[in-house]
């Protein structure tokens, strides 16, 4: 016997159990009561804004309102200000020459640019941190290898150290590239990509953000940003890999505070706040099986798992939350986070959140 299944009747249950629990009957009934109107927050890993089904509501809205990164795990320090030079860069906080695209917003009259410096490990999650290392150490043992192996081939066929007067100089010498080239790989330690930082206010008084991924100084190949809330704009931690293959796949938004001394680059900590947001909200037009319970609805990605903690949440990052939940006006918060604690219910977030649920 030949049993033929659609895509939907063979994935839909085990998508999520809409069915079972009357979700997909209501939606059928009350097509318009699928989370129009209503803000979720996610508190968790972050939510990645490119992600497929976060990207509009049912009734075509933006579906990431913003995303904020509640840990400080992405605060880069932007307090250096500096002007640009008659050429049209300036200096990096890496010491690279940045060139800054003519076509740019101009800067607001009076302000400065703000230059700041992030090394990538600190942003990147855990296991892309492993699998961007594998992929460096491949490329740079092809090269040193290459490298050693014509130096060994040279020593090999060159003269003796212990020679006479000039040869045996030069056979030290041989030698002494090859120990220096061994030693060099046993002592190598990949501290990853650093990126220089720029921030400035432009004349519309809208903060812009350039990480420069290129780490060539290229501005012009990597994304200007505005705060994710204003143009719902995001870029991706690659351009400088991406040629050679390790293409990190990894999105970030931006924040700018303390007029300008801080900038936030807003990088997941993990997939879980991205798997979560989805459950919530997904929406696929094309594919309405895969939709969350609530497609309608529109998120907002709260990340209180601290990359530096490998992604673990602190009391901080939560009270962080609730109030920056607050002032964006969400409607529901999913908190789908935490460890055992052998007593609950209690501590200063406890009471925020009672205050928040309560009073606001």
């Amino acid at each position: 016997m030949t049993v033929t299944t659609t895509r939907a009747a063979a994935h839909e249950p085990a998508e999520q159990p809409k069915d079972e629990i009357g979700a997909s009957e209501f939606i059928r009934k009350y097509p318009s009561y699928d989370g129009r109107g209503i803000i979720v927050g996610v508190f968790d890993t972050g939510v990645d804004p490119g992600a497929p089904g976060l990207q509009t509501t049912s009734d075509g809205k933006p579906k990431m309102i913003d995303l904020v990164d509640c840990t400080g795990s992405g605060d880069v320090d932007t307090s250096k200000e500096t002007e640009l030079e008659a050429d049209g860069t300036l200096k990096g906080l890496s010491g690279r020459s940045l060139t800054v695209p003519a076509e740019w917003p101009d800067r607001a009259a009076g302000t400065k640019y703000r230059l700041g410096l992030k090394r990538a490990f600190e942003l990147y999650p855990r296991p892309l941190v492993a699998r961007v290392k594998a992929e460096r150490r491949r490329r740079h043992d092809e090269t040193q290898r290459a490298v050693a192996e014509e130096e060994r081939r040279k020593a090999a066929l060159g003269p003796l150290p212990t020679a006479e007067g000039e040869a045996g100089r030069k056979g030290a010498e041989l030698a002494a590239r090859v120990s220096a080239l061994d030693a060099c790989d046993k002592a190598y330690e990949d501290g990853g990509p650093v990126y220089d930082v720029l921030t400035y206010k432009d004349e519309s008084g809208v903060w812009r953000v350039c990480v420069d991924t290129s780490e060539r100084g290229a501005l012009g190949e990597a994304a200007l940003l505005a705060p994710f809330r204003v143009e719902g704009k995001y870029g991706t931690l690659d351009a400088a890999d991406a040629a050679s293959g390790a293409e990190t796949l990894c999105n970030f938004a931006v924040e700018v505070a303390a007029d300008g001394a801080r900038t936030t680059l807003c990088v997941d900590a993990g997939s879980h706040g991205t798997h979560v947001a989805g459950i919530i909200g997904a929406h696929f037009p094309d594919t309405p099986e895969l939709n969350g319970i609530a497609p309608g609805c529109q998120i907002v990605g709260f990340k209180i798992g601290d990359t530096r903690l490998d992604g673990m949440e602190t009391g901080t990052a939560l009270v962080r939350a609730l109030g920056a939940a607050i002032e964006r006006g969400v409607h529901i918060i999913n908190l789908s986070f935490g460890e055992y604690a052998k007593v609950d219910d209690i501590g200063r977030f406890t009471a925020a959140a009672n205050l928040a649920v309560h009073k606001h």
